[in-house]
């Protein structure tokens, strides 16, 4: 079957796939994947970082840190959208058996 092809790849092997370590198994996918993957990492250790980087980054750390969380907020607008929406649902309820078409359980 189709399927079967990839039964060895499970998430240890494809870590190791990903950090170049060797899987361990024969399969023809296995070895397949290998090369692929080799042939697409990069030639060299990881590209150099770009000018004025760091100090993008530390400025962002600080502006993050410094802007407030707004807290209270989402758990009223939360608790107003429960309450018009059973708000509606018993009124719904209400109207159809103000008009007859719930019937009476008793």
């Amino acid at each position: 079957m189709a399927d079967d092809r990839y039964n060895w790849l499970d998430n240890d092997a494809a870590e190791r796939l990903l950090r170049g370590e060797p899987v361990g198994t024969t399969a023809h996918g296995a070895q397949e994947l290998a090369r692929l993957l080799d042939d697409a990492a990069p030639a060299g250790p990881g590209p150099a970082p770009l000018p004025g980087e760091e100090a993008a980054v530390a400025a962002f750390r600080r502006a993050h840190h410094a802007v407030p969380a707004r807290a209270g907020l989402a758990r009223p607008v939360r608790r107003g959208f429960v309450v018009a929406l059973a708000a509606c649902a018993l009124g719904g309820v209400a109207v159809a058996a103000g008009t007859g078409v719930l019937h009476s359980p008793f």
